[in-house]
């Protein structure tokens, strides 16, 4: 059998069985279409390698597409199309130590004050109100952006403060609590005359009374955030939508440590609230709370980097991760 053939084969399979696979047909597609009209038992090592050099992949997508064209391979050999299953070269698995970006105050001000100017022309299909009600429910509540997304108005109980999560899943499903001001805002939203007129909807709607998907938001955000002029200094990486639940976080640990309360206490309850079941990766976000000392980080070298944190910050760190090691 000729490769296309048993890609389109391979694909019709997984969908019968519920998968969408949209993403991995056209990957396979493209391998199908970079080997040539061959048949699959002549797919060998030098075919894989080739097709995964001629990209220049990252080192995660390269372990992708690996697993995705041996996972096809595989397929066919327990069907007895090819004799073997070839066996690629593997790039390590390199460990990187990502930060997020965390917005300062500044930050959410300005790309508030931008949104009616972003959001002017005819062809924008969320509203000025609705993307402000986005921006400041995703800083103020943490959550992710594809949970916020999917809320109805249903799930939110106004009077005492409380929002289901995933009401439809037995694994994510919580109820967290929100503050006043999310209040305030979420009822401000639901009372705006452009999204009233709707009835009771999605949370988040478009001008045409749509939910809002995280597709539809993602280069909203993005233009928005090109008219705020906010940009990561000395990285490629743009800040991103979903950097406003770690600001959340850094924000939240800012606030405990200013009003002298005890980190070894507040963090697990800020583990519960935002979903997260480890407590070790809230460590990195005291490495991002002095925001007011990241002028000075910059100008210093990497091994005088401890030596700018304040004492109280630095005791906390050790703190935290002593209780780590023991639990």
């Amino acid at each position: 059998m000729k490769i296309a053939q048993c890609v389109y084969i391979f694909v019709a399979r997984k969908r019968v069985c519920g998968y969408e696979y949209d993403s991995a047909a056209r990957i396979l597609l493209r391998f199908a279409a970079f080997v040539g009209k061959i048949d699959i038992a002549l797919v060998s090592e030098e075919h894989i390698n080739l097709f995964l050099a001629h990209g220049h992949l990252a080192h995660h997508t390269w372990r992708s597409y690996r697993s995705l064209i041996r996972r096809f391979l595989s397929y066919w050999f327990a069907r007895r199309q090819i004799k073997r299953i070839p066996e690629p070269e593997q790039k390590p698995n390199v460990r990187t130590r990502f930060f997020p970006y965390v917005y300062s105050r500044a930050d959410i001000a300005r790309m508030l004050a931008a949104i009616p100017a972003c959001q002017v022309r005819r062809k924008c299909i969320i509203s000025s109100s609705t993307l402000s009600a986005i921006i400041l429910f995703l800083y103020g509540t943490g959550l992710r952006v594809k949970e916020a997304l999917s809320l109805s108005d249903s799930n939110i109980d106004f009077p005492k403060g409380l929002i289901e999560i995933c009401p439809g899943s037995q694994y994510r499903y919580c109820t967290i609590p929100i503050g006043r001001d999310v209040r305030r805002v979420l009822l401000n939203h639901l009372r705006s005359p452009e999204r009233a007129q709707f009835g009771t909807k999605a949370l988040f709607l478009t001008r045409k009374g749509c939910p809002v998907t995280y597709l539809m938001l993602r280069p909203t955000f993005a233009r928005l955030r090109r008219a705020a002029n906010i940009s990561r200094p000395n990285s490629p990486l743009p800040p991103r939508l979903q950097d406003l639940r770690h600001t959340f976080a850094v924000h939240s640990i800012a606030r405990w440590s200013d009003a002298g309360w005890s980190s070894e206490n507040m963090l697990p309850m800020l583990t519960a609230y935002m979903g997260n079941v480890r407590e070790k990766g809230f460590l990195r976000y005291f490495e991002l709370t002095p925001s007011r000392y990241r002028s000075q980080l910059s100008c210093l070298g990497a091994g005088r980097r401890s030596a700018v944190y304040p004492t109280s910050t630095q005791t906390e760190m050790k703190r935290v991760r002593r209780r780590s090691a023991i639990q």
